[in-house]
């Protein structure tokens, strides 16, 4: 399970959350390893992309990304 804390960014924050819970969604129904690895990048690129627009450091989900063989890791440019 992915490890978010509280960064004091309301709107990051909030998108953690509800990225979590589309995260368990999926895994919970997810069938096969290429289904929950599906599910681990679109959370990792959903909680980048979140902390890069709210002026957060992306780092940690990069390097998550990268470790699920992601190669264009970085954020997108807002």
């Amino acid at each position: 399970m992915p490890n978010l804390s509280k960064t004091g960014n309301a709107t990051h924050d909030a998108n953690c959350q509800s990225a979590l819970l589309i995260w368990q969604n999926a895994m919970a129904s997810a069938t096969t390893q290429a289904q929950a690895t599906a599910a681990d990048v679109t959370f990792y690129k959903t909680v980048r992309d979140s902390a890069f627009n709210n002026g957060l450091p992306p780092v940690e989900f990069v390097t998550a990304l990268r470790n699920l063989g992601v190669a264009s890791a970085a954020p997108l440019s807002a």
